[in-house]
C-alpha cells in the first residue's frame, strides 16, 4: 500500500512491487495541490538480495515527466537524502520510479518503507 510508506519510518508497513513483476518503471509518489519546488527528498530503500536503479521525476500533467535526479543506485539498507539542486523548477506531482528490470521475487526483493519529498 503507497500511502504507507509516506506515514511509517519502520519496517511495518511498505511499498513493494507485486511479485514476480519487474521493476522497471513501477513507482510510488506523491502530488501536492499546487506546484511546489521540492529542495529534498528522503528516501529508505532496501533492495533486499536485489540491486536497484531508480531516478526521481517530477510533473504538472502526470503525462510528460522530467528527470530530475539520476544515476541513483541502491545496493545496501540505507536511508539516502537527495537534493535536486539543478532543478528549481515548481511541479505539482513527484515520484521515485524504478529502472531495474529484475523480477520481484518475494524475498528479498526492493522495498521503500519511508519516502518524504521537501516543497516550498
Amino acid at each position: 500500500v503507497a500511502w504507507k510508506a509516506f506515514v511509517d519510518t519502520g519496517w511495518t508497513n511498505y511499498w513493494s512491487v507485486a511479485e514476480g513483476l519487474s521493476y522497471k518503471d513501477q513507482y510510488i509518489g506523491y502530488s501536492f495541490t499546487n506546484p511546489v519546488w521540492v529542495y529534498k527528498t528522503e528516501a529508505f530503500v532496501s533492495d533486499g538480495k536485489q540491486n536497484t536503479d531508480y531516478v526521481i521525476e517530477a510533473s504538472n500533467d502526470k503525462n510528460t515527466w522530467t528527470v530530475i535526479k539520476d544515476s541513483l543506485h541502491q545496493n545496501a539498507t540505507t536511508q539516502t537524502i537527495i537534493s535536486p539542486t539543478t532543478n528549481k523548477t515548481k511541479y505539482r506531482h513527484y515520484r521515485l520510479r524504478m529502472l531495474s528490470e529484475i523480477a520481484q521475487s518475494g524475498s528479498g526483493n526492493t522495498v521503500v518503507p519511508y519516502l518524504q519529498f521537501y516543497g516550498k
